[in-house]
């Protein structure tokens, strides 16, 4: 994936999932953990093996043994009357002491990108070559429902097409269980990657939650979407050790595109001071 993508995953997705440091259950009643990390099988409700190699602590900083990891996966799922009220909230941390570190937690999230990365090179062989934005609006997709689009036939039409179609694909990566933002935000980014991909954009940079304007035709000031509601598992943040998961890219500006305007400006005055002969 893009530097940009990377570097600035955990800050973008810190609004939909919040970050949690004890199993909780998600809006739909799975077992979850830190960002949004299913811990399981949304299929068997069995837990997965992403829960036993998490290196789970006990308030007291003693590590829990695999039945005790076990016991608080169960008490957990048992309380499906509290899933909705958000992982931050006290309920949920107070039904077990397991406990995992924020750099536990951003382990977590780094190896479960990279096994995303490869599931969505295999489904789609030009993902690597795609702008920013559209490589974000896959992943953020994959985050919500899993990296398996074999049911989506009309989105991997699009994308895997000799020249993507990221318009189309910005209609049909809608996610129907899926929250409202976090739908409106795939949707803007796949927008985004069709506007790069047309216009001459930086395909390494992420122009998410503004967007991409092509300097040949307008000179207005790139949009941004209004701020989405606040996650209801978020009450558990990350402290400045967040900061240190995720960098900050800046924006760059293309020689091309001061020249173009210089160019511009120059014409404009040479016919203006023509004109006064």
């Amino acid at each position: 994936m893009r530097a940009s993508v990377a570097n600035s995953f955990i800050q973008h997705s810190l609004t939909h999932e919040g970050w949690v440091r004890w199993p909780y259950l998600d809006r739909l009643g799975y077992v979850t953990v830190g960002l949004g990390n299913l811990l399981e099988d949304t299929a068997t409700g069995q837990p997965l093996p992403d829960l036993f190699a998490q290196p789970w602590k006990h308030l007291d900083g003693s590590r829990a043994s695999q039945a005790e990891v076990l016991a608080g996966f169960n008490a957990v799922k048992a309380r499906q009357d509290l899933k909705g009220i958000g992982g931050g909230n006290a309920a949920f941390e107070q039904l077990t002491d397991l406990r995992l570190s924020d750099e536990d937690i951003g382990n977590f999230v780094k190896a479960k990108l990279a096994q995303f990365e490869i599931s969505l090179r295999n489904q789609f062989p030009f993902y690597e070559n795609w702008p920013a934005d559209g490589q974000w609006a896959l992943l953020s997709s994959s985050w919500a429902k899993g990296p398996d689009f074999t049911g989506w036939p009309h989105l991997r039409v699009a994308l895997n097409a000799p020249t993507p179609d990221f318009e189309t694909a910005s209609r049909e990566i809608h996610i129907s269980n899926a929250t409202p933002e976090r739908n409106e935000m795939n949707r803007q980014l796949m927008v985004n990657a069709a506007a790069v991909q047309a216009g001459g954009g930086d395909f390494d940079r992420l122009y998410f939650p503004g967007t991409f304007q092509n300097p040949a035709s307008t000179l207005t000031e790139p949009s941004t979407l209004l701020a989405s509601s606040q996650p209801g598992s978020s009450s558990s943040t990350a402290s400045s050790s967040l900061a240190r998961l995720s960098l900050s890219t800046n924006a760059k500006i293309t020689l091309a595109s001061l020249g173009g305007l210089a160019l511009a400006a120059l014409l404009y005055f040479t016919t203006k001071k023509g004109r006064r002969k």
